[in-house]
């Protein structure tokens, strides 16, 4: 079975075990059958995590939402504190370190098709220039101070420009096959429009899939029984429902599923904005092809256990077995109430454990969190410990704590403080993060501070682009040359300011 078809068939058997959360028509859960209280137990839980986030994290998920729909820019600059005692061995003056800094903006405008992407180095006060990309309907366009002119590549010939620049001859314009480059991969307007995708289209597909799915379950995959289970110390009486599915309903499903997304628009607009359609309706073809040819023997089997009261799953055991005999093992407790939360699950799969473990509490207007995180190798232990006190005042939401990496042999703590203002009406997010982490003794700190903007304009210099792929054999070595000669005049102008 091949690398592609092993993914599609794992995000499918994703999506099964999750079928409540947004699909499901209400007429599922009208009696109280065993397969009508998993369906009920499974979007009922799923939505009281989503209400805990949105409550939580109201402001944020806002201006996030408004994001999808509107053009946006992002402005972020990252500097660094760094103790002179740390220089000293290196030669460095510390006013160098000062003054230095790296910018970066991100903006796209879907309405007009425009897309910016800037990186900005500034060293010693000395701005070192743009190094740009950025696009329109028609051109990409590219800028840099190491360029003494703004060059363009038409947006249909980018893989001809790809391949001219690279000396390479694998790919062509048109191509459609796996995983090539092509004038979408290129095109920086593709790019950032797939982190766009429409809130009312994913949700009418998760619905449409969920409820696809939800008809290929049968009332004789499902059974339930009274149950008592320890939570939070205090026994507790729950309904205890197992989901089970032979490799032969695995497969079923899996085919159906694949059959359903090779015709399904909405699907193919979503792949169109990060591979061209032709190769996303190949890709399914052979897929859906593989998937009929393949053994039945050859997919997993799935037994999905869950114990719920008044439809909070509480605890859950997953088992997903192939067909060599290997599982994959989801086991684990979980408990949401009001703004508390806590989790306590682990992952199997071959030699390694996963582990999650912790609580989200709430007093007056305050958040504490404390996690942990752990993997189990065969050959190393690892582990990642969060601390975070949250704090909100109005559209400002401090974060500030700890995160500790762990190992047999070391451990390495950073200290943050995060500092969010979102204001969702005048379309602007602010953001401030210190990131400090000791050195030989010594306290470096890295600050991030960004800036985002909704509804504005994106901007840039198209001048008189000279457009790549006319540029003969001398015009490319002449180019070449042109890189050379200016990066070596920015590295002197540099090593003069370290001095």
């Amino acid at each position: 079975m091949s690398k592609t078809v092993k993914i599609i068939i794992a995000a499918i058997i994703g999506l099964l075990l999750v079928v409540g959360i947004i699909g499901a028509a209400t007429y599922y859960f009208v009696s109280n059958s065993p397969k009508n209280t998993y369906l009920k137990s499974e979007q009922e839980t799923a939505k009281q995590y989503q209400e805990y986030a949105k409550t939580r994290f109201k402001d944020g998920f806002e201006f996030q939402d408004k994001m999808k729909d509107e053009s946006y820019l992002i402005n972020m600059d990252a500097s660094a504190d760094v103790p002179a005692k740390l220089l000293k061995d290196a030669d460095i003056p510390k006013s160098v370190v000062d003054g230095s800094k790296i910018g970066l903006k991100v903006g796209h405008n879907p309405d007009k098709d425009k897309s910016v992407l800037a990186l900005s180095p500034t060293i010693a006060d000395n701005s070192i220039g743009d190094f740009q990309w950025a696009a329109d309907k028609n051109n990409q366009y590219y800028e840099a101070p190491i360029l003494d002119d703004v060059y363009k590549a038409k947006n249909d010939e980018l893989v001809d420009v790809y391949n001219k620049l690279t000396g390479s001859s694998s790919y062509s314009s048109t191509s459609s096959q796996d995983n090539a480059i092509t004038n979408d991969s290129l095109n920086l307007n593709t790019i950032l429009s797939s982190t766009q995708i429409s809130e009312d289209k994913l949700e009418d597909i998760s619905e449409r899939y969920s409820d696809l799915i939800i008809d290929e379950l049968d009332d004789d995959n499902f059974d339930k029984e009274d149950d008592t289970i320890s939570v939070d110390g205090e026994d507790t009486d729950v309904q205890k429902v197992t989901m089970t599915l032979s490799k032969k309903e695995t497969k079923s499903i899996i085919q159906t599923v694949l059959e359903e997304a090779k015709d399904d628009d909405d699907i193919k607009d979503i792949a169109e904005d990060k591979m061209q359609a032709d190769s996303y309706e190949d890709s399914l073809d052979d897929a859906l092809q593989e998937v009929k040819d393949t053994d039945a023997e050859d997919f997993p089997s799935v037994k999905s256990v869950i114990w719920e009261d008044d439809n909070q799953i509480l605890k859950r055991d997953l088992t997903l077995k192939a067909e060599n005999g290997e599982e994959v093992t989801l086991e684990g407790t979980s408990n949401i109430d009001d703004d508390n939360l806590a989790v306590d699950y682990k992952i199997k799969a071959d030699n390694t454990t996963l582990g999650i473990k912790g609580k989200s509490t709430k007093k007056d207007d305050t958040y504490n969190d404390k996690y942990t995180l752990t993997a189990d190798e065969s050959y190393k232990k690892s582990n990642i410990k969060i601390s975070n006190k949250e704090k909100q005042d109005g559209d400002k939401r401090t974060d500030k704590g700890n995160i500790t990496f762990g190992s047999e042999y070391d451990e390495t703590t950073i200290d943050y403080n995060n500092v969010l203002n979102t204001d969702t009406k005048n379309n602007q997010q602010k953001q401030k993060l210190d990131v400090t982490m000791d050195v030989e003794g010594e306290p470096v700190t890295v600050t991030l501070e960004g800036d985002v903007k909704l509804k504005e304009d994106i901007n840039f210099d198209k001048g008189n682009a000279k457009d790549l792929n006319t540029l003969s054999d001398s015009d490319f070595r002449k180019l070449q040359r042109e890189i050379s000669d200016n990066t070596e005049d920015i590295v002197k102008d540099v090593a003069k300011d370290l001095k």
